[in-house]
């Protein structure tokens, strides 16, 4: 089993599957090892109490109302309510901190349940806003921890009223109901570097230190890229290999090429170009291939592009909807017909822009676009 001593935890990386051992010294305060953990000197610590541990910024950042990081700890006490990590789909089901009959789920002295509302929100609502990662360990019955991964409060495939749900539970000694929210988390198990935690405590989350698949998230909401490597080359002027950015994939990047190309799409449109949807916060500057693989070219290209509703964007990324060289939709057999209308989209539908390299369309339906045998 691989195993951190207490002495050694504040010089530790966090390693999914290694466990962090506490002290021997039969004091509580003193032994348990998430603090010691999180332990920068001169910086303020995290608590040792609880399963919800929020840390802020530090002060020179300006903000004392916003968390650097956030941990998660399992202690599998709650066995009305259980905390559970599902490894085949890599879903954790965290409860929030309210147990309490009587008191509003939003008053407890931690403030767990204002933190589960604030980042499901922003995860879910729009990109740029300060977002933290949580920490999910869990306890094991001689004091020590495990660390499991990076806990993202969004669950591809899952909206936000179903990603973040607050329910009613029952109090085992009084019989009395209460309500406590129950947040489901996509689990990256990645290795976290202390250089990286030391960043977040200066409200650096996209810094060079963190995690390529953190980044991903920050950039796309997804955690895996939507086209495999070698079926993009074919787009590359020089025709060299597509490299994954799995080493440098950098939002700064991201927002310098993101921001540009949006620009662009708006002067080509000012409106979704599928169904003239025209209230510019809810448009997106959709790329056919994604920006998770494109080359350089490929993600400042408007050709590259389309600007689309958030619904039509949802639908075109996630391969339900794809076009043929004349701007005409087609739609995936995978998507049920009844929902067409809910969704607003028919045959009859068509682009207003039609991109002139009618190769990226191709390979949006070759590799993107859902279809029975794929």
């Amino acid at each position: 089993m691989d195993t951190v001593s207490f002495k050694d935890l504040p010089m530790s990386n966090l390693v999914p599957e290694r466990v962090y051992l506490s002290g021997d010294t039969g004091n509580y305060t003193r032994d348990e090892p998430i603090q010691r953990i999180f332990k920068f000197d001169g910086y303020r610590g995290i608590g040792n109490m609880g399963g919800i541990r929020r840390t802020m910024l530090h002060p020179s950042n300006g903000s004392s109302e916003e968390e650097a990081f956030i941990v998660l700890v399992n202690s599998g006490a709650q066995l009305n309510w259980p905390n559970v990590y599902d490894t085949a789909s890599g879903i954790l089901t965290y409860h929030g901190d309210n147990q309490k009959p009587g008191r509003d789920h939003l008053s407890t002295k931690q403030a767990g349940n204002k933190a589960f509302i604030k980042y499901f929100r922003r995860s879910y609502e729009g990109f740029g806003e300060h977002i933290v990662p949580f920490f999910y360990f869990e306890k094991l019955p001689d004091g020590s921890v495990k660390y499991i991964g990076l806990a993202v409060p969004y669950v591809e495939g899952l909206d936000a009223s179903e990603a973040l749900t607050l329910e009613r539970f029952n109090e085992n000694q009084t019989g009395e109901d209460f309500e406590n929210l129950v947040g489901r988390f996509t689990v990256l198990r990645t290795t976290v570097t202390r250089e990286w935690l030391l960043d977040l405590k200066h409200g650096k989350i996209d810094s060079e230190n963190a995690p390529v698949e953190w980044l991903r998230f920050l950039a796309e909401r997804a955690f895996d890229p939507h086209v495999e490597p070698f079926q993009v080359q074919s787009l590359n002027r020089n025709k060299k290999k597509v490299k994954m950015e799995s080493i440098g994939y950098r939002m700064a990047s991201f927002r310098k090429t993101q921001g540009r190309f949006r620009r662009e799409l708006l002067k080509r449109n000012d409106c979704c170009e599928l169904c003239g949807m025209a209230v510019e916060p809810l448009l997106v500057a959709s790329h056919i291939i994604p920006w998770s693989v494109a080359d350089e070219h490929q993600r400042q290209d408007p050709d590259n592009g389309l600007l689309l509703c958030v619904t039509h964007d949802a639908l075109f990324d996630k391969g339900f909807i794809t076009f043929e060289d004349d701007g005409r939709i087609l739609i995936s057999e995978m998507f049920p017909r009844q929902e067409w209308q809910r969704l607003s989209i028919d045959e009859m539908m068509h682009l207003s822009h039609i991109p002139r390299n009618k190769a990226y369309m191709h390979l949006h339906r070759a590799n993107i676009f859902k279809t029975s045998s794929r």
